[in-house]
């Protein structure tokens, strides 16, 4: 496996910036810094147009390797705080031609251009696209000098996969590796790998691990200042928390969460939608918590995501049928969805489980 010294590459290009005295040069890194800040803050167009105008300076020097840094940033704010699939998609598969001519072989910042490529092609429909994205992992690691970020990345997503077959017990155990791999003070991957162990363990029914988790999630998130996390685990907890007795500290964790969203105006994605409906359905709250359901399916289309309009639809489908409500309509609306994906074989086996009045999800429901 070839390594990449990106932020090593980064500083020596600050350091040579300074020593040349040159302004459009020294302006680069301070640009990157600022659209940082502003993305992890969830101001995703004021992170956009610090990574766009470090992109007009890097074309004015004929700088590639600059200048695929900063088109890998743009992307980054389309996918993760824009949350505009099509535009990052259009931009990704861009840059990842890009990153295949030669004068950008030597750029440190191609191995995150390739996983942005696996990333949104997971995100856009995990079991169509699965061989693709494993390809590219074996590509990765074969053919790409790493950097120790998108090693760790690549770790992460094999957990990931496992969790999306349901194999909860290999899911645990490569996140588990995933964790050991980290450095200390590793704060914003170990936020995400304790949350992903947590969602794990709330999948097995272990409520109490899963309170411990997202504990430690929530807090290396606030030192990360990954704000839409921070919410997340808030209002996961609150789940949590109701499923072990613990209704008062429940409904102030949930009422916590809402508040965080609205405070950094966080775009709502599926997670934050399917803890606001969980949280409501228990409490008792069923027609607050199919209105919920009903915004996720307008609100999760506009991420364009064939795969998050399924799992939506099916999760609208399993409420109403607890709720012993008529599913008629939400099965053709899964249905309808479904014919976007390439491979819609698992979500065709939920919609035949809950045609059958099995509307659980985790066993421990049944």
């Amino acid at each position: 496996m070839q390594h990449a010294d990106l932020w090593g590459w980064f500083y020596a290009e600050q350091r040579r910036a300074h020593r040349e005295n040159d302004p459009y040069r020294a302006k680069l890194p301070d640009l990157y810094d600022s659209g940082w800040n502003a993305m992890r803050e969830e101001r995703g167009e004021e992170a956009l147009s610090y990574f766009q105008e470090g992109l007009q300076i890097a074309r004015h020097l004929e700088d590639p390797c600059w200048e695929l840094f900063f088109e890998h940033w743009r992307n980054v704010v389309y996918l993760f705080t824009l949350s505009d699939y099509a535009k990052a998609l259009e931009n990704i598969v861009q840059t990842t031609a890009h990153a295949h001519k030669p004068q950008y072989l030597n750029c440190p910042i191609r191995a995150r251009v390739y996983y942005s490529l696996l990333f949104i092609y997971y995100e856009m429909d995990p079991f169509g696209y699965e061989a693709k994205v494993r390809e590219v992992m074996e590509y990765m690691e074969t053919s790409v000098p790493l950097d120790e970020d998108t090693l760790f990345r690549i770790q992460y997503k094999k957990g990931s996969l496992a969790y999306l077959h349901e194999d909860y017990n290999l899911a645990e155990k490569l996140f588990s590796n995933y964790m050991n791999m980290l450095p200390p003070h590793a704060d914003l991957r170990m936020a995400g790998g304790y949350s992903m162990l947590g969602v794990i363990a709330y999948c097995k029914g272990d409520f109490h691990t899963a309170i411990q988790l997202s504990h430690q999630a929530e807090a290396l998130a606030r030192k990360a200042r990954l704000q839409g996390l921070v919410g997340e685990e808030l209002l996961w907890r609150a789940v949590y928390e109701y499923r072990i007795g613990n209704t008062e500290q429940a409904k102030a964790l949930h009422e916590q969460g809402i508040a965080h969203f609205e405070r950094y105006q966080i775009l709502k994605n599926l997670d934050y939608f399917n803890a606001i409906c969980e949280y409501l359905e228990i409490n008792g709250e069923i027609e607050a918590a199919i209105n919920a359901r009903e915004e996720a399916n307008k609100i999760v289309h506009e991420y364009g995501s064939p795969d998050y309009d399924v799992k939506a639809a099916i999760q609208y489908c399993r409420l109403l049928g607890r709720c012993g409500k008529d599913i008629v309509d939400a099965i053709q609306h899964a249905e309808q969805a479904m014919t976007k994906l390439l491979k819609p074989d698992y979500y065709e086996e939920k919609l035949v489980r809950i045609k059958s009045g099995d509307f659980t999800e985790y066993r421990w429901q049944q």
